[in-house]
């Protein structure tokens, strides 16, 4: 299982004539979290990502996500989570898996459970594998950042517009998004 450590500052330390990139641990959750992966560290091969950090997307934003998703689905005559499920397939925010195609309906099953905003669709078929297809396992919004939200809600806006459902204007897009961020500065 992968661990994920935050930190703020990292820096090249050389000793002897190797160089280790050593990073900042400043809470107790980093530290043990480091701890344990060096204490349980195998004789092998390990790959390092790196990436920025961003906040879990906020509920005032995923409100305001679903209120402009009622409103389009209400007008388009739709069902609010087909609108939903489109626009997140949009986002492109998925996984990419190879099964048995037997297996797609135990996997789905799984996928989707308790979670409405998941959803998985078989994409094609293995031209290596006999028997096996590839699937797109759409990720729903709980698991966006703020940037992620930000486009989802965009791209919402965007269809509204284009169908004259009522719709965030970009100050009042940016004022959810600006609450969230002033929100977390408080807590951190």
């Amino acid at each position: 299982m992968p661990t994920t450590i935050k930190f703020e500052s990292a820096q090249i330390i050389s000793i002897g004539d190797k160089e280790y990139l050593a990073v900042e641990l400043k809470d107790y959750p980093a530290k043990i979290a480091a701890k344990k992966f060096v204490a349980d560290m195998k004789s092998k091969v390990y790959e390092l990502t790196v990436k920025l950090f961003r906040d879990k997307r906020s509920l005032e934003a995923n409100a305001k996500a679903w209120k402009l998703i009622n409103s389009l689905a209400q007008e388009l005559g739709l069902n609010p989570v087909d609108v939903y499920r489109r626009h997140v397939e949009e986002i492109g925010n998925f996984e990419q898996y190879l099964m048995i195609e037997a297996a797609y309906e135990d996997f789905d099953k799984a996928w989707t459970y308790n979670h409405l905003g998941r959803y998985s669709k078989i994409i094609g078929e293995s031209r290596e594998k006999k028997g096996y297809v590839w699937v797109a396992a759409f990720k729903g919004s709980s698991s966006f950042d703020t940037k992620t939200m930000y486009h989802f809600i965009e791209n919402i806006i965007f269809e509204c517009k284009q169908f004259g459902v009522e719709y965030l204007s970009p100050d009042e897009l940016e004022r959810v998004m600006s609450n969230h961020e002033k929100y977390q500065d408080k807590v951190a």
